[in-house]
This record gives C-alpha cells, structure tokens and sequence, in this order.
C-alpha cells in the first residue's frame, strides 16, 4: 500500500466487497484515530525508543439456517394475535423477534402479538443453540407470517366485496388502497372474519435466510524496540448485533 501510495486501510476495504465491513472499518479507524497517525501513509518510525503501529482486521461469525422450523400464526375474530412454535429462547430473544416479525407483516406493535413458545404442542424447531436459532426459525416466522396476511386480507376482502389484493395492513388498521377513506380498525376487519378466526403455517424458506456475522477491530499497540515488550493502547471492535 505503501508503495503504491495507498491508504492501507482504503486498500484493504478495496478487497472486501461487502459493503457492510467498509462501513464498519471506517468506524472502527475513526475510533482509533487513523487520520492523524503516521501509519496512514507510512510506517511507524517511532523516537528510538518505542514504536506505535495501528492494525486493521475484519471477522465474520458463521452460523446459519436449514429447514427444521414449523411456525403457525393465529389470527382470532376478536383482533388478538398469536405464533406458534415449539422452540426455546436461551435469552437470545426469540421471543420479542418472533412476535416483531409477525407484527411488521401484519403492520401492528409488537406487543399486539403473543408469542407461544417452547412446547410439543407447537411445530418443530431446531435445538438453541450453535449460533442457529434464529436462521433456522425467523424464515420459517416470515413465511407463516406472510401467509396469514395473504388470507386475512383475502377474507376481508370476500366480506367487504372488495379483491383482497388492493387490500394493505398498516398501522393498525386495514386500508383499501382504491379508496383510502375506506378504512377499517384492526378489530373491525377482525371481527368480519369466522367464528374460528384463522390460522397458517409456515416452513423454512432459504431465500430468507442469510448467515455470517460482520465484525471489524482496530488495535493500537506500542513495542519498547530495546526490549520487544508489547502493550496494546486501544482496541475498537465493531459488531454486528441481533
């Protein structure tokens, strides 16, 4: 990099396509304050004494999906909203992201949705664990999720005499998107569903599912260059989270 007078940092992010670690990168050399060091466009020189370098790297954890998960979600006539599985949460948060999922798709809160969780009653699901819980059950949430939205909107339509596909979820209400005025609150549309409300499975999709955890680290580290001794100043790490 040096050689060729490049930023050994904007040479690197040149050999990562992922855009997600450039953007990291620059946060992690913006908290170790790479403009101002001397590494930028040399290497250290240090005072004869001691010597500071500053380094870069990037990480990525594994994990990943594979079609074990079961999920049902219930819509009921008097507006409640449950799903379904039979996974467990070892504090990793299946339960609020299952019920987020479920929520965005249906265009409610969060807490307008009740997750049910950890019993053979329910469909299967993956051990927890090994960094593939969520991979292995959020496609399968989004996908009976979707589906739930596909035959509620579907049902309200029939009753409303509309075609469900102009029919839109959001904010808690159920819009016609051929004439916004007309609109119906969560539990009106709900309550013109059956007696039984309604209920739709769904299955791992892997077109949903993703795997690798982005992470990039910057170290500032000082060598004593008459004895070797090695101390590191600062480190930044960069993570991905949820």
């Amino acid at each position: 990099a040096y050689a060729v007078e490049v930023d050994p940092l904007e040479m690197r992010k040149l050999n990562l396509s992922d855009l997600v670690y450039h953007r990291q990168l620059d946060r992690a050399a913006a908290e170790i304050g790479w403009a101002a060091h001397e590494n930028k466009t040399r290497p250290g020189t240090g005072d004869g004494w001691t010597a500071t370098g500053i380094g870069f790297a990037v990480a990525t954890w594994g994990g990943g999906g594979r079609p074990v998960c079961v999920v049902d979600v219930k819509i009921s006539s008097d507006g409640s909203v449950a799903v379904e599985v039979g996974t467990q949460d070892l504090g990793t948060g299946v339960r609020t992201y299952v019920a987020a999922i479920v929520a965005e798709e249906l265009g409610l809160e969060v807490a307008d949705v009740t997750p049910r969780i950890g019993s053979t009653r329910y469909g299967s699901a993956n051990a927890s664990g090994g960094s593939v819980t969520t991979a292995c059950l959020a496609p399968s949430v989004k996908a009976a999720a979707w589906e739930a939205r596909r035959s509620f909107l579907s049902k309200i339509g029939a009753a409303r005499g509309v075609d469900g596909g102009q029919l839109s979820c959001a904010g808690g209400e159920v819009v016609d998107l051929a004439d916004k005025s007309s609109t119906l609150t969560w539990s009106e549309a709900c309550a013109l569903l059956p007696a039984e409300g309604l209920q739709e499975r769904g299955k791992w999709n892997h077109e949903l599912a993703g795997n690798g955890v982005h992470g990039a680290q910057a170290a500032k580290v000082q060598v004593d260059l008459k004895t070797g001794a090695v101390q590191v100043l600062e480190m930044v790490a960069v993570q991905d989270c949820g």
